[in-house]
């Protein structure tokens, strides 16, 4: 999964990325938005969960672009260092992604967590779950379930992004949020 939000000062959002080998073509498609592969201004990198189907894009375009790109904030929802859940995939060792950031030149990190209002240029952007909501006293049985849960807003509409939120995270969302939830658009889960 892997998603780019262009604004209209031509930086970016990035939300995701998708597999390993998909890191060319995340720049390339960044130069051909932006009209250039100069000067390309990421103005926040986010990861939805420690799935390597969701990060390692990341992990393989910061070693071959970080000197190219201004990437401004990298965010994520922490993880709890003794969740021990089960799910499809390898997972990203949270403790090891600032190797990958620090290859980017003076970027913020910030922990995504529930009530955030955050804007980046013309859009801006809400969390509307993260896992920190669930580990109180509820350890998930899949990491789908510390999806990072995210509504995008532009002058013209929404969108929700649910990453790969499963069931358990649903219930949450619906006995919360109710009507709330509903968007413009919605990326489904995937799960």
């Amino acid at each position: 999964m892997g998603y780019i939000i262009t604004l209209r000062d031509g930086s970016f959002i990035i939300i995701d990325g998708g597999w390993i080998d998909e890191h060319d073509r995340i720049y390339e498609k960044l130069g051909n938005l932006s009209g250039s592969e100069e000067n390309i201004i990421i103005r926040a990198w986010i990861i939805t969960h420690a799935h390597n189907d969701h990060y390692d894009a990341f992990t393989s375009f910061a070693p071959k672009y970080a000197d190219k790109v201004t990437l401004e904030r990298f965010i994520y929802a922490s993880e709890t260092p003794d969740l021990r859940v089960s799910g499809w995939g390898s997972f990203l060792a949270w403790g090891y992604v600032y190797d990958y950031i620090s290859m980017f030149k003076d970027t913020k990190v910030l922990y995504a967590h529930t009530g955030m209002d955050l804007v980046f240029g013309d859009v801006r952007m809400e969390v509307l779950f993260s896992c920190d909501d669930m580990l109180i006293d509820f350890i998930p049985e899949n990491q789908n379930n510390t999806s990072l849960v995210t509504r995008f807003y532009t002058t013209d509409m929404n969108m929700l992004f649910l990453a790969d939120a499963g069931e358990d995270v649903s219930k949450i969302l619906e006995n919360y949020y109710g009507d709330y939830l509903k968007s413009d658009m919605c990326q489904a889960a995937h799960h």
